[in-house]
């Protein structure tokens, strides 16, 4: 049986070269001619390749990722925590409002126009847009806006309106059970 070293020898090159021109290795780098001489002297001395009992096994690999839905939640919740408390410690030092406040008014998604935002603090001043509003007065009231405000007031009210009456209680029973009256019955009919 004819081995790698074999046509190594009779084609004048090294036994990891005949392998690799054997098994087409593209990263191998060598003239065509030395790789059409290898080839004729391996198919001259009949060479066939070994069945390594290697290629034969196979192997399998199992990966197992595992990853609540709590899991990514709570990471999620505390990445948004520092976020907030990021936000609060800016607004703290621009306003300062407490954090309490702060904290608040963000819980309720809180809006509010600019003469609000200038008098708590969140803005320096309001930006004029154009020379034709200086002619116009200055709005006396700010407004303020809370989503959640604004919701459980809605709901509220609509609550109100359809109130359902409770039914009323149960009243206790007085008199006799049905028992007793088929009793007093049975002695009636054996009177009759």
């Amino acid at each position: 049986m004819t081995t790698i070293k074999d046509i190594a020898r009779q084609a004048n090159v090294s036994p990891a070269t005949v392998s690799r021109i054997l098994n087409d290795d593209p990263t191998l780098n060598v003239l065509p001619e030395t790789k059409e001489r290898v080839l004729r002297t391996a198919k001259e001395l009949h060479y066939t390749k070994k069945k390594s009992a290697r290629l034969k096994k196979s192997f399998q690999l199992g990966l197992v990722l595992w990853f609540s839905a709590e899991d990514e939640m709570q990471r999620a919740i505390e990445m948004l925590g520092s976020v907030k408390d990021s936000i609060i410690n800016a607004y703290e030092i621009k306003t300062g409002l407490s954090r309490a406040k702060l904290s608040h008014l963000m819980d309720a998604e809180t809006w509010m126009d600019a003469n609000k935002a200038v008098e708590l603090g969140f803005a320096d001043e309001i930006m004029q847009r154009s020379t034709e509003t200086e002619n116009t007065a200055a709005p006396t009231v700010s407004m303020l806006y809370s989503k959640a405000n604004v919701v459980n007031s809605l709901m509220e009210k609509i609550a109100a309106k359809c109130a359902i009456d409770p039914k009323p209680a149960v009243p206790e029973r007085t008199g006799r059970s049905v028992d007793e009256l088929r009793a007093k019955l049975n002695t009636i009919k054996n009177y009759i």
